[in-house]
């Protein structure tokens, strides 16, 4: 879409045959643009968000955090070393369940047009 300049204004305004701005247009050219020039959209947010949970699971499974809940401690019988590894594996799966959910959500384009079998 190509802009047309304006004529300039005059002491009565706006030219009167100067086009009035589409505001609704302006908006989705603006977010195409930036997705063009590189700036960043949704997806390619969680994907950066997806990596640092990966991280902080790999860290929650080392060595400092094993050794503070390696106590002769027990919550209702049971040591804190075992519930915390109870608690944080399916929290970790329910994490992991989110992101993809969520993930598959953003990534989904619309249906395609015309309903073929594609084998044409």
């Amino acid at each position: 879409m190509k802009r047309v300049p304006s004529p300039p204004p005059t002491a009565e305004g706006p030219g009167k045959d100067a086009p009035e701005p589409d505001v609704r247009q302006a908006v989705p050219q603006l977010r195409q643009e930036s997705a063009i020039a590189g700036g960043p959209t949704p997806a390619s947010q969680f994907k950066e968000a997806w990596v640092i949970f990966f991280i902080l699971g790999i860290i929650m499974i080392n060595y400092p955090f094993i050794h503070i809940f390696n106590k002769s401690d027990t919550l209702f019988g049971i040591p804190l070393l075992v519930l915390y590894f109870i608690l944080g594996w399916p929290l970790s799966i329910l994490v992991i369940y989110l992101f993809t959910r969520h993930l598959s959500n953003l990534t989904k384009g619309p249906p395609e047009a015309g309903g073929g079998s594609g084998g044409e």
